[in-house]
């Protein structure tokens, strides 16, 4: 991983094309998953709530994260 990618994971960022896996290391586990499944992939909604994250929505295509809503 280069320092640079890390330095926003220390620092608790998030951001486009970053991967599910950096995020749940930048954020922790999210509070909630909603999953589906169809044929263009995997999508999935995360939602982290409480005073930390502002209830914001992370949503990922195919283990990329793709948008996100606050």
């Amino acid at each position: 991983m280069c320092s640079a990618i890390a330095e926003k994971i220390i620092h608790r960022k998030i951001w486009l094309s970053m991967t599910d896996e950096m995020a749940r290391e930048s954020w922790g586990i999210p509070d909630d998953v909603n999953r589906s499944v169809d044929s263009w992939g995997v999508h999935e909604q995360w939602v982290y709530e409480g005073a930390n994250f502002n209830n914001t929505y992370l949503y990922f295509e195919n283990g990329i994260l793709t948008s996100y809503q606050d």
